[in-house]
């Protein structure tokens, strides 16, 4: 349902739940525990991937880790490697694994499993990696603090493309060409022949921290921010399908399992982000994970890592379509992009159907726009607000739903 009114304001209907109620996490099979990995001096997990029964984390502060038991136990594996600061961390289609450092040390690799690495930095032109990706045609990505790197199919060395100078700190790649690409700055991008070129990329959302597509041929990309972004076009188009303050990381199984790693824990959906559940039993208060990876060994693992340098893992739940819709709550998130000079998105999840009222009010607390009013059904919402008319400075808005009232500041500036 799409309702227009008269101050540029669009309402987008959509039937996402987002919860933070946690006994349902109990009820579906996941059970959070805390592995042995805890180093001190490991700084944030960075990134984790497997390979069969083995699992390599790579922190930024104390090198790359394995584990051979499916994170049970965990050695360093550091062997050649002169920076520890390790910022990311990919594996190809021939199971070589590849590390993106920080420190001076640019891009290092191993083929025997993490026993050694060694440089690989021909063409780079940098030693300062934020994201490293393995694409499923030989080619590799990678984020660094001046643009983009690739290695292109075949490839021995790397090239900078010359359409991108700006910081980059996530990349993806597909199975069918597409790449993707975000800067801290906000600036979202999008490459259709395995990383050569690069356009700017229809996602307004800023502070992407993880882009993840899910290579199945469906062309479905999800986008990390504030909330979770999906496209179902390769990324040509997007759509906000979890309001969130925050989400660090997302992974994906099978065809249409996702999981996102949120400030307000782990929630998971069976149907592409149509619906989410918390999955957090386990834990007294909900983690906050800096990266969350799917273990596709003979006993399938969920992980998450944390900044504070803990890993956790848990087996793979059941869940139904009665999971998703028990324990929703009302929510008001953050406008993005905040500040902001004309357009906005301001999201809202409702629990249950209501009447509601979202209205915008200046520092004295009168109310200068009435968003929107009216009934809308439970679920995930979204408003567009244009900016443009007010003058610069800080204003609240507020959300009225039946017994909940909520309300977050928004800033003009321009």
């Amino acid at each position: 349902m799409i309702i227009h009114r008269t101050i540029a304001i669009t309402i987008i209907c959509s039937i996402v739940i987002l919860t933070c109620a946690m006994p349902l996490a109990a009820q579906n099979g996941f059970h959070w525990t805390k592995t042995s990995f805890q180093v001190t001096g490991a700084g944030s997990i960075a990134g984790i991937v497997s390979q069969g029964n083995s699992i390599f984390a790579a922190t930024t502060g104390m090198g790359v880790f394995r584990s051979n038991d499916n994170g049970t136990t965990w050695k360093p594996a550091n062997n050649g490697l002169t920076s520890l600061e390790t910022q990311s961390i990919t594996i190809d289609r021939n199971n070589v694994l590849y590390v993106g450092t920080n420190g001076g040390a640019g891009v290092y690799r191993s083929a025997d499993g993490g026993a050694t690495w060694s440089p690989f930095n021909t063409g780079l032109g940098t030693t300062n990696i934020q994201a490293i990706t393995a694409g499923p045609d030989g080619n590799l990505i990678a984020g660094v603090s001046t643009g983009i790197a690739v290695v292109p199919r075949n490839g021995s060395a790397w090239t900078r493309p010359q359409s991108i100078s700006k910081q980059i700190w996530t990349v993806a790649t597909d199975y069918s060409g597409n790449a993707f690409a975000a800067a801290p700055t906000g600036e979202n991008y999008r490459s259709t022949d395995y990383g050569a070129t690069w356009k700017p990329m229809n996602l307004s959302a800023q502070g992407v921290t993880f882009i993840k597509p899910r290579n199945d041929g469906s062309g479905i990309v999800f986008a990390a921010a504030s909330g979770v972004y999906r496209s179902t076009d390769n990324g040509a188009t997007w759509s906000s399908t979890m309001a969130s303050d925050i989400v660090t990381s997302v992974t994906t199984s099978g065809t249409s399992m996702i999981y996102a790693a949120t400030s307000d824990g782990v929630f998971t959906s069976i149907d592409n982000g149509d619906h989410w559940v918390p999955t957090n039993e386990g834990f007294d208060s909900p983690v906050t994970f800096s990266t969350i990876a799917f273990s596709n060994s003979s006993t399938p693992y969920l992980l998450g890592g944390t900044f504070g340098g803990l890993i956790y893992r848990t087996t793979i739940g059941q869940l139904d379509a009665d999971d998703a819709v028990a324990g929703m709550t009302n929510r008001l998130s953050q406008n993005f992009p905040n500040p902001c000079a004309a357009r906005t998105t301001i999201p809202f999840d409702l629990s249950h159907a209501a009447n509601i009222s979202l209205s915008l009010y200046d520092l004295t607390g009168h109310a200068i726009a009435n968003l929107f009013s009216g009934h809308l059904d439970a679920g995930h919402h979204e408003t567009f607000f244009d900016a443009s008319g007010y003058p610069n400075g800080v204003y609240f808005y507020r959300l009225h739903a039946g017994d909940h009232t909520e309300t977050r500041t928004l800033t003009i500036e321009r």
